[in-house]
């Protein structure tokens, strides 16, 4: 599996870069020129290459396939943890409309025969089309805070969002928040961000209460979360002192070996969320529930 990260604009010819893929000794067999190239934004780890290698794997694709991967700014958006423990242990992201703040992305360009392999890999999410989107293609953040141009500006692109929305963690102070995560750069970030590791504890002290017996119950009677420590805002790489990381690994280990627990935790989680909210959202699938497996 190719992956191939760039600043390319989305008008570039295949076949042009069908030419610097077989340069670069990729097999004639899996360079596409004859088909129509869809962008879908990757804003969490279906820009990296060992997810999508996952996602993608020889015993599916045995000669291989190529994903285009474009660096990307996304304006008035943020990248928010969403109310989902995955199958392979991360605290998975969502997109939320956040007015002001310019958000550090990738769009991957996917062939028909991709993008229904991408539909089956991502239960619990929705498709969807965003419309009167800013886009800058082709360009860091740093260099868009430098006031560099993107190679072109997209209005429109798919994009797979959580079912539920964005997980809302009960703070003592702010209160009730969306978590940004810390390892996505944004300029003019409205909420707290959390690394990977650092939500991961923040899910153990906040889903303590919550067992595997409450999946026999009403959803409406599963244990609310716990309130947590006071938060404050977190500026872009900005670092965060947690204490009690002990235990961390188990805790990661519990909902990779109790597929039960885990999905009594993203039970509770679900009840904390809150919908993506967005006037020019169209949802085009939904795929499997909130309890669906991430990646097969």
């Amino acid at each position: 599996m190719a992956s191939v990260a760039a600043n390319l604009p989305a008008y570039w010819s295949i076949c042009r870069f069908g030419d610097v893929l077989r340069s670069q000794g990729v097999r004639s067999s899996i360079i596409t020129n004859d088909h129509h190239l869809t962008p879908i934004l990757a804003i969490g780890s279906n820009a990296g290459p060992e997810q999508l290698a996952r996602k993608f794997p020889l015993d599916l694709f045995p000669d291989g396939v190529v994903v285009p991967v474009v660096q990307c700014v996304l304006r008035d958006f943020d990248v928010c943890y969403a109310p989902l423990i995955s199958s392979y242990g991360s605290a998975t992201a969502t997109l939320k409309h956040s007015p002001g703040t310019d958000v550090s992305v990738f769009v991957t360009y996917l062939t028909p025969i991709l993008q229904q392999r991408m539909h089956e890999t991502e239960g619990a999410y929705t498709l969807c089309k965003l419309e009167h989107v800013e886009l800058l293609e082709g360009l860091s953040l740093q260099q868009h805070m430098k006031g560099l141009q993107p190679v072109s500006v997209q209005a429109s692109v798919y994009q797979y969002n959580h079912q539920d929305g964005t997980l809302h963690l009960p703070f003592s102070n702010p209160g009730k928040s969306p978590v940004a995560l810390a390892e996505i750069q944004a300029a003019g970030r409205q909420y707290p961000a959390l690394t990977q590791v650092e939500m991961q504890l923040a899910l153990r002290a906040a889903l303590k209460e919550v067992s595997t017996a409450e999946l026999h119950h009403n959803k409406a009677e599963v244990a609310e979360l716990h309130t947590l420590p006071s938060m404050q805002h977190a500026e872009p790489g900005e670092e965060h002192q947690h204490s009690g990381q002990e235990g961390i690994d188990e805790w990661i280990m519990s909902n990779l070996d109790q597929p039960t627990l885990r999905r009594a935790r993203v039970t509770a989680l679900t009840k904390a969320a809150k919908p993506f909210q967005f006037q020019h959202c169209e949802v085009l699938m939904v795929i499997g529930t909130s309890l669906s497996t991430s990646v097969k």
